[in-house]
């Protein structure tokens, strides 16, 4: 039963050819980049920045009925996750995005050369 996963996966991954996941490696850095700098712009224009954290939420699912017909419930406990304000300093917040934005023009000059050389690579047939 394991493997029947794997094997209905296949399609998945034989749909992503050589020069998509070349392509998608050489600009994993900059998605990154990116993404922090979204994060640092919205945390500026809030205000305050948000941390993530996880907790043990416990409930009562109904599970089956006993012999005489009454419901039976079960403990489940899930683990949530949660955001939570917290203090930033804004100047440092500006200063982090500056960098950051710096940080992406140049890999957007590699990231280019590479997506550039995987095309060179793997040619689309």
């Amino acid at each position: 039963m394991r493997w029947l996963i794997p094997f209905a996966l296949l399609p998945l991954i034989a749909a992503c050819s050589q020069q998509d996941a070349c392509i998608s490696r050489a600009s994993k850095d900059y998605r990154i980049v990116s993404g922090l700098i979204e994060e640092t712009r919205a945390n500026i224009a809030r205000g305050y920045g948000l941390t993530t954290y996880s907790e043990l939420v416990e409930s009562y699912e109904k599970c089956g009925e006993d012999a005489e017909g009454r419901d039976l419930y079960c403990q489940t406990v899930d683990t949530v996750k949660r955001q939570k304000p917290v203090s930033i300093d804004l100047e440092a917040e500006r200063a982090k995005l500056s960098s950051q934005l710096a940080k992406q023009a140049e890999l957007a000059v590699s990231t280019k050369a590479a997506q550039a050389a995987c095309i060179a690579q793997y040619p689309e047939g």
